[in-house]
C-alpha cells in the first residue's frame, strides 16, 4: 500500500490552541480554563452578565489525527464493507468517505488495494501554503473566517484533481468552494484554488480535515488539517489581535484597471495592542517570486499604532490589472499579540486582458494537436527572433517597447499555452509606427517528452476586433520548425504574407 502524504502535524497533546490545562484563579474565586474546552457565551454582553462555563481537558473535542514521520507508512482508516456491485457514477454511490474513481468505489487512500487507482500522467501536486491552516477567531463572533488554498502542478505532465471536500467526520463550523468542477485537469505549471470558510456554530469547536484526491503517484490522498484557534477574551492577560477578512478574492480584473479590497485589524483584548507592521509576504506560490507588485497596500503601514480595546486598523490592499493569469500571495500583520504575532491575510486575483476590439493589433494562434508546444513570436522593428527586448513570446511575455507606465504602447503575450491547441495571443493597443513581424515556432512536442507529432497551425490577425487576415492552416512537421509568417505595418495595417517554413 502507498503511503498517503500528510501536509499537516496537528497540536499534539495540546488541546486546539495551547499546551496544558491549567486553570486560572480569580479574586472573585471564579476558576476558568484556557483557552481550548470553554462553551463560549456572547461575548458582547459584560463579563459580570456572564456565567463562565469550566470544562476539563477530557470534554475537548479535539480529533485524532493521522501524523507520520520519515519513513512512516499510514495505513488507510477503517472502511465500510463494499456494497453489492462496486460500480458507480459519482461518489453518492459509494460509501460515506468513500470517492468513486474510474468507475469503481474507492476506499479513502486505499486504491492500491481496491485496484482504482488512477495512471500517473506525470503531474505531481504541492499545496501552497504548507502546514496546517489555523483559524484564529473570537467566540461567536458570527464572522466568516476564510482562507485559501492553493494547488499547483509542479510536475511535467498533466495532474488529474478527482476529488476535493471535507471529510465526514469534520465538523459543519467549516465549508469549502473549489474553483472548478471535478475532475479538473491541471496541465504543467497551472493552478488552482480552494476556500475554506469556517463559521463557530458549535460548543466546542474542533479540527478538521480537507482531503484532495488526485493521480500524483507519491500520493494519492493529500490531507489538510484545518485546526480553530479560539482566543478567550474573559480577563484577557495580553494584547488581542483580530483580522478579518484573511482572504481578499478580486475576482477578475481588465489590464489597467484597479480594484481594491479593506481588511480590518481590530484589537480584542484589554490590554493596549501595537500594530507592528503590514509586511508583503515573502512567496506568492509554490514557484516562489513573492507576492506579485500588482497587489500594493494603500497607503503602507508606516508608523506602529496603539490600539486600545475595541479600536481598529482598516487597510486596503489594491490590485492592478497586468499580464494575463491568476495572481496570488499574502500580506502578514504583524503585532504585539504574543499567542498570535503574525497573521496571514492572503490575496487572489485574475488579470484579464482588455477586449479586442480595443486593440490595435491582436494576434491569435491556434493549432490542431494535443500535448505540444507552439510558440507565437512578435518582432518589434529591428527585433531579433528569440531575444529580448524586440521579440514578445514566452520568455518575454510584457516587454517594455513604448512608455513602462503606459500599457497601451506595449505589448501583452497573454496566455503560453504549453499542453496543445491554443489559443496564444498578442495585444498591442497602441503601436509605435513600424513594421511588425509574426513567426510561430514548434518548441517542444509535449512537456512531457514525447516523441514529435505533426500538428497544423493557424494565425488570425485582428484590427480593433475585426479579423483582418487568416493564415494557416501550415504543417509543422516535428520539433524546431520555424514559420515566418507575415509582417504588419503601422498604422496603415498592411499585412503582407512571408510563408516560409524552415
Amino acid at each position: 500500500m502507498r503511503p498517503v502524504k500528510i501536509l499537516i502535524v496537528l497540536l499534539i497533546g495540546c488541546g486546539l490552541a495551547a499546551c496544558g490545562d491549567d486553570t486560572e484563579s480569580h479574586e472573585d474565586g471564579r476558576e476558568v480554563w484556557s483557552p481550548g474546552g470553554i462553551e463560549f457565551d456572547d461575548p458582547s454582553q459584560p463579563p459580570s452578565d456572564r456565567a463562565d462555563t469550566v470544562t476539563s481537558p477530557e470534554d475537548t473535542q479535539a480529533p485524532s489525527v493521522e501524523t507520520t514521520s520519515p519513513g512512516d507508512t499510514v495505513g488507510p482508516p477503517p472502511t465500510p464493507e463494499l456494497p453489492a456491485g462496486s460500480e458507480c457514477h459519482d461518489n453518492d454511490d459509494c460509501p460515506l468517505g468513500w470517492t468513486c474513481d474510474g468507475g469503481v468505489c474507492a476506499a479513502p487512500g486505499d486504491c492500491e488495494a481496491t485496484g482504482t487507482c488512477p495512471e500517473d500522467t506525470g503531474g505531481v501536486l504541492e499545496v501552497h501554503p504548507t502546514g496546517e491552516v489555523a483559524f484564529s477567531f473570537l467566540p461567536n463572533d458570527n464572522l466568516d473566517h476564510r482562507r485559501a488554498l492553493n494547488l499547483y502542478n509542479t510536475g511535467d505532465g498533466p495532474l488529474i484533481i478527482s476529488h476535493v471536500g471535507l471529510t465526514p467526520e469534520t465538523p459543519q463550523d467549516f465549508s469549502t468552494s473549489f474553483d472548478h468542477e471535478t475532475p479538473v485537469t491541471l496541465h504543467a505549471g497551472d493552478q488552482a484554488r480552494v476556500e475554506v470558510v469556517f463559521r463557530h456554530t458549535s460548543p466546542v469547536p474542533s479540527a478538521g480535515t480537507l482531503e484532495i484526491h488526485s493521480n500524483d503517484s507519491r500520493a494519492y490522498v493529500t490531507r489538510i488539517a484545518l485546526v480553530p484557534q479560539p482566543k478567550n477574551i474573559i480577563d484577557q492577560p495580553d494584547p488581542c489581535i483580530q483580522v478579518h477578512p484573511t482572504s481578499l478574492d478580486f475576482g477578475q480584473v481588465i489590464r489597467g484597471e484597479t480594484h481594491s479590497i479593506d481588511f480590518t485589524v481590530r484589537s480584542c483584548g484589554e490590554p493596549v495592542l501595537r500594530l507592528e507592521a503590514i509586511e508583503r509576504g515573502a512567496g506568492g506560490g509554490f514557484f516562489g517570486g513573492g507576492t506579485p507588485s500588482e497587489f500594493q497596500l494603500a497607503p503602507p503601514l508606516n508608523s506602529q499604532p496603539l490600539l486600545q480595546q475595541g479600536m481598529q486598523y482598516v487597510q486596503t490592499v489594491t490590485f492592478t490589472g497586468g499580464l494575463a493569469g491568476v495572481k496570488t500571495g499574502h500580506f502578514v500583520v504583524k503585532s504585539s499579540d504574543p499567542a498570535q504575532p503574525e497573521v496571514r491575510v492572503d490575496v487572489r486575483a485574475e488579470s484579464i486582458p482588455p477586449p479586442i476590439e480595443s486593440q490595435g493589433i491582436h494576434v491569435e494562434l491556434v493549432w490542431d494537436s494535443n500535448n505540444c508546444d507552439v510558440d507565437l513570436h512578435f518582432l518589434r522593428p529591428g527585433g531579433t527572433f528569440n531575444r529580448a527586448p524586440g521579440d514578445c513570446h514566452w520568455r518575454n511575455m510584457s516587454p517594455s517597447w513604448g512608455d513602462p507606465d503606459d500599457i497601451a504602447s506595449n505589448p501583452y503575450l497573454d496566455v503560453d499555452n504549453v499542453w496543445g491547441y491554443g489559443p496564444e495571443n498578442i495585444n498591442f493597443q497602441s503601436p509605435s509606427p513600424g513594421e511588425y513581424t509574426v513567426i510561430v515556432h514548434y518548441f517542444s512536442d509535449s512537456y512531457a517528452g514525447s516523441p514529435s507529432t505533426p500538428t497544423n497551425a493557424t494565425i488570425r490577425i485582428y484590427h480593433y476586433g475585426n479579423l483582418e487576415a487568416e493564415f494557416g492552416p501550415t504543417h509543422l512537421a516535428q520539433t524546431g520548425v520555424r514559420w515566418d509568417v507575415c509582417t504588419i505595418h503601422w498604422p496603415s495595417m498592411t499585412i503582407t504574407e512571408i510563408g516560409t517554413v524552415n
